[in-house]
């Protein structure tokens, strides 16, 4: 997200898949555009067009960083992966949908890596939008680190604030004070174990733990490093 000209300070959020940024566009919808691709922000060097998901790298080829206060989230990988293996791999209408159970999902992921994410395609359910969404593209940002999000072409972390995902609220509305700007962020869905995903599967858990075997948990750890070491996170 880009602020718009009435914001009260100028922002930039940088949205990491699966962190609760669906919250942090809703909360700020009236003060920046969720989608800069569908507002004049283009660039020919920018091939992902699911603009609410640039990073800061490609965020910053169409605006200058340097006169925003810009913002990201960042999540425990192991919760995070089965967030988005409910929520994506689960769902038969997504483009992420394998029919796979949970572990073994996470060895062909980013061990394999042969799961569609990986595969370079053009989305013609937003084609008709113009040029811009036409470009041919992977998926690997929604599995990759948080920290593939916010770094710049040196490899360093660059937004200026990274709120954590388990404090969220409290984060948000302090840096929200910070900014000048009095929003409420919504309430954060949570697919609880005893609702089904969209297939039908049932998951009886109390925690993301319950979904690893020893294996996975180490798999995580090899592909999330950056994650990891940067933001302090263990599997515990």
């Amino acid at each position: 997200m880009i602020s718009n000209q009435h914001s009260p300070s100028k922002f930039v959020f940088i949205h990491a898949n699966k962190t609760g940024g669906n919250c942090i566009n809703s909360a700020l919808e009236n003060y920046g555009y969720k989608y800069p691709n569908d507002n004049g922000f283009c660039h020919k060097d920018i091939s992902f067009p699911h603009s609410q998901h640039w990073t800061y790298e490609e965020l910053s080829k169409v605006v200058n960083l340097k006169e925003y206060t810009t913002f990201s989230i960042c999540r425990n990988p192991w919760s995070r992966m089965v967030s988005y293996y409910r929520k994506n791999v689960c769902n038969p209408i997504s483009v992420a949908h394998v029919d796979i159970e949970f572990n073994d999902w996470v060895k062909m992921a980013f061990v394999d890596k042969e799961t569609p994410e990986y595969i370079p395609r053009v989305d013609k359910r937003y084609s008709h939008k113009g040029s811009q969404y036409c470009r041919e593209h992977d998926g690997v940002r929604n599995i990759d680190e948080c920290y593939y999000y916010m770094k710049d072409n040196n490899g360093f972390i660059s937004v200026d604030y990274v709120i954590e995902f388990s404090n969220l609220s409290n984060n948000f509305n302090n840096l929200m004070g910070k900014l000048g700007i009095e929003v409420v962020i919504p309430e954060l869905p949570h697919m609880r174990s005893n609702v089904k995903t969209h297939n039908g599967k049932f998951f009886k858990i109390n925690t993301y733990h319950d979904m690893y075997n020893s294996e996975s948990v180490d798999i995580i750890n090899d592909a999330f490093i950056n994650d990891i070491t940067l933001f302090g996170y263990t599997y515990e």
